[in-house]
């Protein structure tokens, strides 16, 4: 659970891309955790900021 994110509201993950919004970082780290986990993928935090978050994708099932 996420303070102040309205885990209801979190779409389920179907797919990460370059241009995807959401209505909170924290909804964002929600939704990447689950899809981590989905999908047994690993990814490294690269910059974060209140508005930003650049993630790199590990290995060989990278979408």
């Amino acid at each position: 659970m996420v303070p102040g994110v309205d885990e209801d509201n979190v779409p389920p993950p179907v797919g990460v891309g370059v241009g995807q919004r959401f209505m909170s970082k924290d909804a964002l780290q929600m939704y990447l955790k689950d899809y981590w986990i989905r999908r047994h993928v690993q990814f490294k935090v690269l910059k974060s900021g209140p508005t930003v978050y650049y993630v790199h994708c590990m290995g060989d099932q990278c979408p």
